[in-house]
């Protein structure tokens, strides 16, 4: 069902399911949906648990200065 919808939405990021609870148990993860971004090191910049209209203005926003941010410091991003 997850596949389904995220090439329904055209979603070009890694959607990862979790049905062994690796993350759920790594990352302390209390319910669903969670919604992680996850730095290549592994660190966690943001966390959001659950789901509420309008939410994904809070993803798009988090995104833009997570990638100004990283373009400020001459990082590459792919």
């Amino acid at each position: 069902m997850a596949k389904e919808f995220t090439t329904s939405v055209g979603a070009t990021f890694p959607i990862v399911l979790d049905d062994q609870e690796v993350a759920h148990n790594l990352f302390e993860i209390p319910g669903t949906p969670t919604n992680l971004f996850i730095d290549p090191n592994g660190k966690i910049l943001f966390k959001s648990i659950g789901y509420t209209p309008g939410h994904e203005k809070v993803f798009v926003a988090t995104i833009e200065e997570m990638l100004s941010k990283t373009e400020t410091l001459g990082a590459v991003v792919r």
